[in-house]
């Protein structure tokens, strides 16, 4: 995980709301999906068809669920810090115009200052526990994302981790959603047209 230096990038917004439209695309294609995926399989008889995506789902799940409560935070503690850094420069956090110029002309300072609000709000602590905990959730998420899906309950668990730490893992987490999709039905229609 990348320790928190600046706000929300234009990047990283465009690529939310390209995750988000992938997502929304995907449900509507569930019902033209679904009958060449949605074969029932018996556990006695043979495992599901993405059963290791589904346990490594489950533990991605587990660790998510301890990952992101950390995360927000230490976005809350980072936002706090960065009031009390231009505070201590005797910058008005809310005037834009003057933090930009305090950073620009006063940059070793804010340096200073910046390390001394961090310690004083517990940023670099609550940070280390989330990059802790992140680094176990990308690990499992590196894993799953090493695997092709065969159903969409597969496809599923894959679009969850590009969702979460796109990013971090793959650098153009839209694209690879993408790719992801398209790779699925490509092999839906394949097994299709075999059948």
């Amino acid at each position: 995980m990348t320790k928190r230096t600046n706000n929300t990038t234009r990047r990283q917004l465009l690529t939310i709301a390209a995750g988000g439209a992938v997502a929304a695309a995907i449900a509507a294609a569930v019902p033209a999906i679904a009958p060449a995926t949605a074969t029932p399989v018996d556990p006695l008889i043979a495992p599901h068809p993405d059963a290791k995506l589904e346990e490594l789902g489950l533990e991605y799940e587990r660790l998510w669920a301890i990952e992101e409560p950390l995360a927000e935070e230490s976005e809350r503690l980072w936002n706090g810090a960065d009031r009390l850094r231009y505070e201590k420069l005797g910058v008005d956090p809310d005037d834009l115009e003057a933090r930009r110029a305090a950073l620009d002309n006063r940059h070793n300072e804010w340096i200073a200052a910046r390390e001394i609000a961090d310690e004083e709000v517990g940023y670099d602590r609550a940070w280390g526990k989330t990059n802790r905990a992140s680094l176990k959730t990308v690990r499992i998420g590196k894993k799953i994302l090493k695997i092709a899906p065969n159903t969409m309950a597969g496809l599923l668990v894959k679009i969850r981790v590009i969702e979460t730490h796109g990013e971090e893992i793959l650098g153009n987490p839209a694209e690879q959603l993408i790719m992801e999709i398209r790779d699925f039905a490509k092999r839906v229609a394949a097994n299709v047209g075999a059948a």
